[in-house]
């Protein structure tokens, strides 16, 4: 039997969640035996952890951070994360520096195991490669490192440790290929695994209250960590706004599920540009799917994604896509068929909304052939398999 420890950062609401939760719940316990370590063990979702796994101390111990605070290094790092982030407009150069100095602060697990597993960038990939014991290391990926606009040489030295790094689409994988050409060979693509049986189960659970909801509106509906730069929620807002001032906005509603370090800018640009009535914010939601079951549409005009489970999970629920066209959006959705995929720009959303609102966009159709597919995709367990024993030949 193996021994695999899993390290992430934060059971909280997002698809790198509900990916690992899949995950967890569909490997073959007589075969391996798993760890999970996090940062944090205070997530929304750890009750969701299947039993089977065996959760760890969480890393983070208030006891530690005065070794990383009483290293001068730290500091040079904290001052070049900070002046980088600042010239490159993108706080996520801030957490590509840091995150190797916030996973040396953490202790060391005591056990040596066959396999290591980050599931998530940063913290988790640093704290695999410089604090664990493993005979073999795998790297989940779960954003477009090229889209996302991480500076590469920062990453190279933690991707140079692991045996094996996994993208969730192809167009991840051929991206993270054309910036880390050298990697080529161990990087390879595994899709987020996502049951339709599960979602579909998580929807059936009842409202703790009612929605506000006009069945002669078309809902709009966002479930997503609120992020400018990359999920990009201030495009909607235009839009909306746009609408709003050729008096346009009759029978549209936009609900947004999620919480973030841009949520009280976007609470701001909500009010100040009077559009409580039609822009909802629901805030944080351990169990998204039984709101979204009441939606007609799920809207994302992001700037960049990996591969978002959120839009899937909506599919399985009967709602249509909307979204920009990040790098996998072809994969996920079939134009004018089951969804629509919007010019990747500020304008777009506003053009998008404005022709479903003059019936240009055969929404009934797409809402039919949604609910006809089946968009589960558990055979991808198979592939994490070969990837924890390569060697073995078959899966188990």
């Amino acid at each position: 039997m193996k021994d695999i420890l899993i390290v992430y950062s934060k059971m909280v609401v997002g698809g790198s969640t509900t990916s690992l939760l899949s995950l967890l719940n569909g490997i073959d316990y007589s075969k391996y035996r798993v760890d999970l370590l996090l940062y944090d063990n205070g997530g929304d979702l750890q009750s969701f952890i299947n039993p089977n796994v065996n959760v760890l101390p969480q890393a983070k111990d208030s006891t530690r951070p005065l070794v990383k605070l009483s290293n001068p290094s730290f500091w040079i790092h904290l001052q070049k994360a900070r002046r980088l982030s600042h010239k490159y407009k993108n706080k996520l150069i801030n957490a590509q520096i840091m995150s190797k100095y916030e996973a040396l602060a953490c202790g060391r697990p005591r056990k040596e195991y066959d396999v290591g597993i980050s599931f998530l960038e940063f913290w988790p990939t640093e704290y695999l490669c410089r604090r664990v014991r493993a005979k073999r290391k795998i790297g989940w990926i779960h954003i477009d490192i090229k889209e996302a606009g991480l500076r590469k040489e920062l990453s190279r030295s933690v991707f140079s440790l692991l045996d094996q790094v996994v993208l969730v689409s192809d167009p991840c994988l051929q991206n993270f290929v054309s910036l880390y050409p050298e990697f080529r060979q161990k990087a390879v693509c595994m899709e987020n695994i996502l049951s339709q049986k599960t979602i579909r189960e998580m929807a059936a659970r009842p409202l703790a209250e009612p929605l506000p909801l006009d069945p002669n509106d078309c809902n709009l509906v966002t479930v997503c960590r609120v992020a400018f730069v990359s999920k990009g929620l201030d495009r909607g807002v235009a839009a909306f706004l746009r609408l709003k001032k050729e008096g346009r906005l009759t029978g549209l509603r936009w609900f947004v599920i999620g919480d973030g370090p841009d949520l009280p800018r976007l609470k701001e640009m909500i009010r100040d540009n009077g559009l409580e009535q039609e822009i909802i914010l629901l805030g944080q939601q351990i169990n998204p799917c039984h709101i979204e079951k009441y939606m007609d549409v799920f809207f994302l005009p992001s700037r960049y994604e990996g591969k978002p489970m959120a839009v899937t999970e909506a599919q399985m629920l009967g709602l249509v896509p909307v979204v920009s066209n990040y790098s996998s959006a072809k994969s996920q959705v079939s134009h004018g068929v089951d969804g629509v995929i919007m010019e990747n720009s500020d304008d777009a959303p506003y053009h998008t909304l404005r022709a479903l609102l003059d019936g240009k966009l055969d929404l009934a159709g797409m809402k039919e052939n949604v609910q006809k597919n089946d968009y589960s995709n558990t055979e991808e367990i198979q592939r994490f398999y070969e990837m924890v024993e390569p060697d073995a030949g078959l899966c188990p």
